[in-house]
């Protein structure tokens, strides 16, 4: 069974390396289903997928800017795509 934490009204589900559950060393993963007028009329016309992004941080404080980059991302794609991932611990995000 997951746990699960809310920060900025997204909830992240808290995972852990390799699945075993250790102190001070949580995942938190959060997921979005782009809702942009190509994925929204994909799914609703098509009956293809919406677009998604996961994105996950190891830093606790660091998931209410997390939040706001989940509540901003789209796709920008007329394409079904694979899934987005993004390591928010990264130098580059």
């Amino acid at each position: 069974m997951s746990d699960f934490i809310s920060a900025n009204g997204v909830m992240f589900r808290i995972c852990y390396k390799n699945g075993t559950p250790a102190k001070g060393k949580e995942i938190y993963e959060g997921q979005k289903l782009c809702k942009c007028p190509n994925c929204i009329n994909r799914n609703k016309y098509d009956r293809g997928t919406w677009n998604q992004v996961t994105a996950w941080t190891k830093d606790v404080a660091r998931l209410n800017d997390l939040a706001d980059f989940l509540k901003g991302w789209e796709c920008k794609s007329e394409a079904s795509i694979k899934t987005t991932y993004y390591d928010f611990d990264s130098e580059t995000n």
